[in-house]
């Protein structure tokens, strides 16, 4: 219990490892901000207990970037996003995007020809089951990514989508224009600005598409 950057402490690395803590086969980050999600991703990968194979699903990736603000944010600047590439680079990571919209959707994968793709949020009344409503995996709100080496210098975060399949995602995404028309999360132009600057400092300015 607490605060990760206290419960989930190097100095506690022993004694939490004492439990009996095994590889993951799948890991769900569901921290919402950077500062939680950096320190549960780091937990996780200085005691390799996320290894290739390893599934990490994230439930906020697009919650900031859907929001107020958030408009001309890439995921990978922000929230869990930029956790996700901070670890891709401080541990060697090689991702690959597997479900989820972390990779581009073509017109071809819509779930009706003659219409934009039709996207639920996780909890909709209209579609019980979610991935019924969906003719791509790539077709959700939650990206997930198999880990596919770590220090074999293949570094890649695996999000596949350019700056162009980002706005069609968030123009047509049900649950990201909810979050937008809710208003509840939203970033200032200051924490967009910094959002932007932190995010070339970790990659080096270079952005994977």
């Amino acid at each position: 219990a607490g605060f990760y950057n206290e419960s989930l402490a190097p100095a506690r690395d022993s004694a939490l490892m004492q439990l009996g803590l095994a590889p993951a086969s799948y890991v769900d980050v569901d921290c919402d901000l950077y500062s939680s999600s950096i320190d549960a991703l780091d937990f996780m990968f200085r005691n390799q207990l996320i290894v290739p194979g390893t599934i990490v699903g994230y439930d906020d990736w697009w919650i900031l970037p859907c929001g107020r603000g958030g408009e001309e944010l890439s995921p990978l600047e922000v929230g869990e996003g930029r956790a996700h590439a901070e670890m891709t680079r401080r541990y060697d990571v090689e991702f690959l995007c597997v479900a989820g919209p972390c990779k581009r959707i073509t017109p071809k994968q819509w779930s009706r020809e003659d219409e934009k793709p039709v996207y639920y949020p996780a909890r909709s009344s209209r579609s019980p089951n979610m991935l019924q409503a969906c003719k791509s995996v790539h077709q959700y709100f939650g990206p997930l990514f198999v880990v596919r080496s770590i220090g074999r210098g293949r570094a890649n975060h695996g999000f596949a989508m350019s700056t162009a399949d980002i706005q069609h995602f968030k123009s047509t995404n049900h649950a990201c224009k909810q979050v937008r028309k809710d208003g509840k999360l939203g970033l200032s132009r200051r924490q967009v600005a910094r959002a932007h600057a932190a995010y070339n400092q970790t990659l080096g300015g270079s952005r994977r598409q």
